[in-house]
């Protein structure tokens, strides 16, 4: 099937380089940023598309590839490792990508950037891994089978098994839709076996971009570039990332925001109006300007650790005289002020792994330990700052019961705080009625 000659496509190329460098990591999967600029736009949108599924299916496709080695997968070097992983994406996953242009551009990689041998070796394998698939099925529900792996509309059925029998469901569901078994068994303790499974696969959805917008029946300017989305004041985008910044631009309330990450914000709504809003993990800024939005005559102080956000901050909101931007050390003038404290924690993610594949391979034990330390350490420094009075309001995108439900509690009982609302919610949906997981509690205090 391959020659190994020319030159290889260069979205190809860069995704191979990135997806090594994950391979490099000791299993670190931090989020995987690509230098994707001096792509064209279409190079780049294939890049992209193969960075997710090679990302978003890691499990599956390591498993199928170790069909075809004489060594785990892991032994080889980061950028074969690296090479057969983007392949084997576009072969699974990408249909329209010719499996000769695929695995031409493979072997002339690995033979240029790993060994001449190595060529071979990518040859052959992926080469049997093309000759597994049997037929695409678009648009039919998947069911478990040891022949069948989901797509994310329909399934792959290959030529023979190569998963395990669906009785032994947990494996079966962490090889089939590339989520960890401790995910899978803290899920299933959880929320049950059936829940499981559509929360593995909702996490192989590719989310849609959605924007909330101003209120109104119909905003203007969208002319076929978005559509109503079932949740009021949301639109789904469908052009390009280049017209949605003019979209944006156009009107202070829009923003891209999923309706799953807009509602802790939302639940605020009806009750007082805060003097002062300290808006503490406050990232991008995102949930800052929904909180302008609600309380437009609030005095709102964002701050978050890290530098690059701070700045990003500044940027958004310079000139904005009722948002003030301050360092987290700064906030000792604020001791006793703070009407709303909003507490948009980090987490693991787990309620939005459609958004960031990457992080259902960083879920376990220690990395869970560590956040709930975090998560305790942050109110520790910030709840004190409330008036007596004040209202906390606890977000995650996470669905685990140990970041979520019990941090409530702790938080509760260490500050003689109350429960006021709290929801949890499953990702679900597709196109107009998708929507991210999250959950949020308000909490008030009993002074």
């Amino acid at each position: 099937m391959a020659t190994g000659t020319g030159t290889p496509n260069p979205g190809r190329a860069l995704v191979a380089a990135s997806l090594a460098k994950v391979c490099d990591s000791s299993g670190d999967f931090e989020p995987v940023t690509m230098v994707s600029d001096r792509l064209d736009v279409r190079d780049r949108r294939l890049a992209l598309r193969i960075l997710r599924h090679g990302l978003q299916r890691w499990i599956t496709i390591e498993h199928l590839l170790e069909r075809f080695l004489r060594q785990p997968v892991g032994a080889l070097e980061p950028v074969l490792r690296g090479i057969l992983v983007s392949a084997a994406a576009q072969l699974l996953f990408m249909d329209r990508q010719p499996a000769h242009a695929v695995v031409n551009d493979s072997v002339q990689l690995a033979r240029d950037r790993v060994r001449p041998g190595a060529g071979g070796l990518a040859n052959a394998v992926l080469r049997r891994l093309h000759e597994l698939i049997d037929r695409r099925f678009q648009g039919i529900a998947w069911r478990p089978g040891s022949d069948r792996l989901p797509l994310e509309d329909g399934y792959v059925r290959f030529v023979e098994p190569c998963l395990p029998p669906p009785c032994e469901w947990q494996r079966h569901l962490s090889l089939a839709t590339s989520h960890p078994p401790h995910l899978i068994a803290r899920w299933s303790g959880q929320f049950g076996r059936t829940r499981t499974v559509r929360m593995c696969l909702n996490g192989l959805r590719t989310p849609p971009t959605i924007v909330a917008v101003e209120p109104g029946e119909q905003p203007p300017g969208l002319d076929g570039a978005a559509e109503p989305h079932a949740d009021a004041g949301f639109v789904l985008w469908r052009r390009s990332r280049d017209e949605l910044s003019g979209f944006l631009s156009a009107h202070p309330s829009r923003r891209v925001q999923d309706p799953g990450a807009a509602e802790p914000i939302r639940a605020l709504a009806g009750s007082a109006a805060p003097l002062y809003v300290l808006d503490y993990c406050a990232g991008l800024g995102t949930k800052t300007a929904q909180l302008l939005d609600l309380y437009g005559d609030a005095r709102i102080v964002a701050t978050d650790v890290q530098e690059d956000r701070l700045a990003e901050l500044r940027r958004r909101f310079a000139g904005q005289p009722n948002v003030q931007v301050v360092e987290p050390q700064s906030l000792r003038p604020f001791n006793g002020r703070v009407d709303l404290l909003v507490l948009d924690v980090p987490c693991s993610n787990t309620a939005v792994l459609s958004r960031r594949p990457e992080a259902r391979y960083r879920y376990g034990a220690e990395s869970i330990g560590s956040l709930l330390r975090l998560q305790r350490d942050i109110a520790t420094r910030t709840v004190p700052l409330l008036s007596p009075r004040g209202t906390v309001l606890y977000s995650t995108c996470s669905l685990d019961e140990a970041e979520n439900q019990q941090q409530v509690r702790w938080i509760c009982e260490r500050f003689d705080l109350y429960p006021v609302q709290s929801a949890l919610r499953l990702p679900r949906g597709r196109e107009r009625s998708y929507r991210d997981g999250c959950f949020y509690s308000i909490m008030r205090a009993s002074g």
